[in-house]
């Protein structure tokens, strides 16, 4: 199936020799052939190939580049960092906000281009013990400054008083080039459905190692994510937080809410007739009751093979 999309991607639109990602970027982004606008991807889209191919179709491109991307000086930008190499050069080391602009010229329809390669070192994000280093790559110029102001963003710490002793946060200014900023203005409109299933996590919450486990944890963190969305789409709900919701669901499911209804309602009338007394009344007026999940085989807890018998919520 992977490959039938690769070739997919590849064929249709007229975009034959390129790879994969580059040539579903141009299928996506055919409608505004022309109109100069600038494109935002991720790391999938992202590559040199991609954002030469976008100018020649009138379009600029801009996006974040991780490791394996052809033609991009990725060792050259890690070595501006590098603690050693900047000591033997006698340079200090790199501070949170640094950048670095590295140019190239590339030929778009016969006409010399200019694309640039931006390393940051982002303040705050460790990967592996070190400090990590975002990678963008642009064909719209660089900025380190928006209406005549610097370009900057704000990071909050969370720092002792050495006066008081009193644990405070404190917001922190730090230099940021604008593209960086403009990448990561729109990202949260970049693949929502993924942003909320990173934030349930129960694939990583779980830290199953069984493929079958994990892809089961995966598609309940799908489903908790389309249930979010269905719910803030659909009907006239008070406006929640996905960390709501989130609080809202596992609520009701640990009260197992949802078998009560008339199996609640049986199960209490046959706590009536077994103590005597007459099941009469309305069905509405009965409460509603936590149902024992009945099933033949057994359950293992703690080494002990035991069947269900009482409700783990109301102790019934």
């Amino acid at each position: 199936a992977a490959d039938m999309g690769k070739d997919f991607c590849i064929t249709e639109g007229g975009v034959q020799g390129l790879k994969a990602t580059t040539a579903c970027t141009k299928r996506i982004s055919s409608n505004w052939f022309g109109s100069d606008r600038v494109f935002f991807g991720d790391s999938w889209f992202s590559g040199v190939e991609t954002a030469v191919e976008m100018l020649k179709v009138g379009l600029h491109y801009s996006g974040v580049v991780k490791g394996g991307s052809k033609f991009y000086p990725a060792a050259r930008i890690h070595a501006e960092f590098d603690p050693k190499v900047r000591e033997k050069q006698g340079r200090a080391p790199a501070k949170r906000g640094d950048a670095v602009y590295l140019k190239t010229t590339v030929d778009v329809n016969g006409t010399p281009t200019v694309l640039w390669a931006i390393g940051y070192n982002e303040p705050g994000v460790k990967h592996n013990g070190s400090q990590m280093i975002k990678k963008h790559v642009t064909s719209y110029g660089t900025s380190v400054t928006k209406d005549g102001k610097p370009s900057t963003i704000s990071k909050k710490r969370i720092c002792v008083n050495e006066e008081t002793g009193i644990v405070e946060d404190v917001v922190k200014i730090v230099p940021c080039p604008q593209q960086i900023l403009d990448y990561y203005g729109g990202s949260s409109g970049i693949d929502v459905t993924n942003h909320l299933i990173t934030a349930i996590g129960v694939h990583d919450a779980w830290a199953a190692r069984t493929w079958w486990k994990r892809m089961f944890a995966w598609l309940l963190s799908v489903m908790e994510a389309n249930a979010f969305r269905a719910y803030t789409k659909l009907g006239n709900h008070p406006s929640v937080s996905h960390r709501e919701f989130t609080n809202m669901l596992s609520t009701q499911l640990m009260r197992n809410m949802f078998l009560g209804g008339a199996a609640g309602r049986r199960s209490q009338q046959k706590k009536r007739k077994a103590g005597g007394e007459e099941a009469g009344g309305s069905d509405e007026d009965e409460p509603l009751q936590h149902e024992i999940f009945r099933v033949h085989e057994h359950t293992q807890y703690s080494g002990d093979m035991a069947a269900q018998r009482t409700c783990n919520i109301c102790k019934q």
